[in-house]
């Protein structure tokens, strides 16, 4: 809110694209950086779903600690890069639709964000890790991976059920209970 305050400071067009421009170089500063606490959680999951992969396909060559060890690597990165994306989206979301008064905008829809977006934003990343870890596993063990939707998903996901999973991975929506299993060999 002090930034906004600061840089919204004098009310004008030009105002809004600082706030948006300094926005973006902070998240992109911490792009690539993921607090320890959310790797640990992070590793569990996927530890889970290597588990899962190797029960579904047997021993693999591919799916080791070594390929797990790089995998969660580039995952911190591109994690922590999308999550920075998606929340300078909604800020500038809020911004958009505020009616000349940026800064009471922020305020009002950000006075509770930390605990609200930090609880949705920490279910979508444990199903997101999951489902990516499980893809990767299976494409390195040499199998494809199908989409999983349980009975009362959307329509959208339900369309997706049983399709090969290619570029998009559940979950696909806030909520999305959906989740990826083997499928062909490859």
């Amino acid at each position: 809110m002090r930034l906004a305050e600061r840089v919204l400071g004098v009310r004008s067009g030009d105002a809004l694209t600082r706030l948006l421009d300094e926005l973006s170089a902070y998240y992109e500063g911490l792009a690539g950086a993921m607090p320890t606490d959310q790797k640990v959680a992070i590793e569990k999951i996927a530890r889970t779903a290597m588990k899962r992969v190797t029960a579904s396909v047997g021993k693999s060559a591919g799916v080791t600690e070594d390929w797990l060890s790089g995998y969660l690597s580039q995952y911190y990165s591109d994690a922590s890069r999308r999550l920075c994306r998606a929340n300078l989206a909604q800020v500038e979301r809020i911004v958009a639709g505020a009616d000349g008064d940026a800064v009471n905008a922020l305020r009002s829809k950000l006075g509770g964000w930390g605990d609200v977006r930090a609880e949705v934003m920490a279910r979508h990343e444990a199903a997101m890790a999951l489902n990516k870890t499980l893809v990767a596993g299976f494409k390195v063990a040499g199998y494809s991976a199908v989409w999983k939707a349980p009975p009362g998903s959307c329509k959208m996901c339900l369309l997706m059920n049983d399709q090969t999973v290619t570029t998009l991975t559940p979950p696909l929506h806030k909520g999305c209970a959906c989740t990826v299993d083997k499928g062909a060999r490859a």
